[in-house]
């Protein structure tokens, strides 16, 4: 019942693009329900992503736990900001057991997990299980169709960057050399998460043939130590200047 709801919470304390796959569900959310409150509880650095949006209210960092007693205070923090639904994007012990004994009355989430089945037995969903082809946007609508939601093949994916964001990179791609009247191309220097990397080589490879097949400016990032690493071997085997912000950009 939607009606009984005022303060919505969309758990989503983990990556970056999941974070970003996730937006035009709570965008969606927002534009239907206009008047209910949503707070995204976030990682730290995902949540420097979402903090200047206007469909979302608050955005609050989630906590570590290391013990059972860090268990009873964090659902403590949970239960102090008087939630009446959470939509579980992340589906972990932690987050879906804080929000039941936080008294959470509505919990949707994917309760394919054996262990969170009595906190989203009653308004969770199998998401996954069938039509695997589907985006994973599609997936994230899937969850919120209990709030009357539905996803719509208009839905947009964006990656929200503030104004000073921009200003602030502009600035130094042109001290670098940007030259605006050539097309850019990004290139970050992905090492770390779970999948295995690329190879610098392999990066070095792909500029050099796109240099080929495009007059464009070339840009790289990256902030880890693995990074740079990978920078140094990659600027020894490209043919090409290339405009190098490794370990020069955060997040915005």
């Amino acid at each position: 019942p939607v009606e009984n709801i005022s303060k919505l919470l969309i758990v989503r304390p983990d990556a970056i693009g999941d974070m970003i796959l996730t937006l035009p569900a709570i965008k969606a959310i927002k534009e239907a329900l206009p008047n209910i409150s949503i707070t995204v509880l976030a990682s730290p650095i995902n949540s420097q992503l979402i903090e200047h949006l206007p469909y979302i209210d608050d955005v609050i960092i989630d906590k570590k736990v290391t013990s059972l007693f860090g268990f009873f205070r964090y659902v403590k923090w949970i239960k102090s900001f008087g939630f009446d639904c959470a939509v579980h994007y992340y589906s972990e012990s932690k987050t879906c057991w804080g929000a039941y004994f936080a008294g959470i009355k509505y919990n949707l989430g994917d309760k394919a997990k054996l262990g969170l089945w009595p906190v989203l037995r009653k308004y969770g969903l199998f998401y996954r299980s069938f039509d695997q082809p589907k985006h994973v946007v599609h997936y994230n609508f899937m969850l919120a169709e209990s709030l009357g939601i539905r996803f719509k093949d208009d839905v947009s994916l964006t990656i929200p960057v503030p104004k000073e964001g921009k200003e602030k990179a502009e600035k130094l791609l042109q001290k670098l050399g940007r030259k605006t009247i050539r097309p850019i191309v990004g290139i970050h220097l992905g090492v770390g998460g779970g999948n295995r990397p690329l190879t610098p080589e392999k990066y070095a490879y792909y500029i050099n043939e796109l240099s080929k097949e495009l007059d464009c400016d070339i840009v790289i990032t990256g902030h880890t130590e693995k990074e740079k690493e990978y920078r140094t071997v990659i600027k020894r085997l490209v043919k090409r200047s290339l405009l190098d912000c490794v370990g020069k950009t955060d997040l915005k």
